[in-house]
């Protein structure tokens, strides 16, 4: 095997390498999202949503307190209702600064009766889009907002905080970062090598064709 076959061997071992590993810290990563793991005991997911009155923007919520809080929770609840758990909700804040902003937490208890059933809580991303599908009669009704809608949920922690994936994600990144440098490395000497290589062959071309000259030249 010529040494430009090897060095070309030796890079798409590199590329391999990088690849696998990423996906690994990748999926490492996805471990610790707080928004794919179903909620254990004692834990409420944290939700953001942001809510319009059709074309007016934000409803005027200023002077209805806690009986809009009431009706907001009452839908939440009745939309998030399931035959195995106590769910509740929580409304933490209402704000109209640059909209309705709505931040909740939903916490989902198993009924005593039924603790040994094996069936998980909705982790938060699944909350987030229940949360977006409701309705919300009850506060259209009570308060005339008959375009309100849900624009968007979102989480208010997505992943946990940095350095909480731990040793293996460092180490993943650490050897991705190691991988892609020996790579660059390696292709750098491959072009440097091709090219002494190709001028190398190229000297040897023309001192055979100056050779052959020459001795036709003595041999006239």
């Amino acid at each position: 095997m010529t040494t430009n076959a090897l060095l070309s061997f030796a890079v798409a071992l590199l590329l391999v390498g990088p690849i696998s590993a990423l996906a690994k810290a990748v999926n490492c990563h996805e471990a610790f999202d707080t928004t794919l793991r179903p909620l254990g005991d004692s834990e409420a997911s944290h939700h953001i949503i942001n809510m319009s009155d059709g074309d007016s923007g934000g409803p005027d919520v200023t002077n209805l307190g806690d009986a809009f809080k009431a009706q907001l929770r009452r839908d939440m609840e009745d939309g998030l209702k399931r035959p195995f758990f106590n769910t509740s909700v929580v409304i933490q804040q209402v704000s109209t600064g640059g909209g309705l902003l709505v931040e909740v937490a939903v916490s989902q208890e198993k009924h005593p009766n039924h603790k040994d059933i094996p069936i998980r809580r909705w982790n938060p991303r699944e909350v987030n889009s229940i949360l977006k599908q409701i309705h919300y009669n009850n506060t259209k009704g009570a308060f005339r907002l008959r375009g309100l809608k849900v624009e968007y949920v979102s989480s208010a922690e997505i992943r946990a905080v940095a350095g909480s994936c731990g040793k293996t994600c460092s180490t993943m990144y650490l050897m991705v970062a190691l991988m892609f440098v020996a790579m660059g490395v390696l292709t750098c000497l491959t072009i440097i090598i091709r090219r002494r290589t190709r001028a190398s062959a190229a000297k040897r071309i023309k001192a055979g064709r100056n050779d052959l000259e020459k001795e036709m030249t003595e041999n006239k």
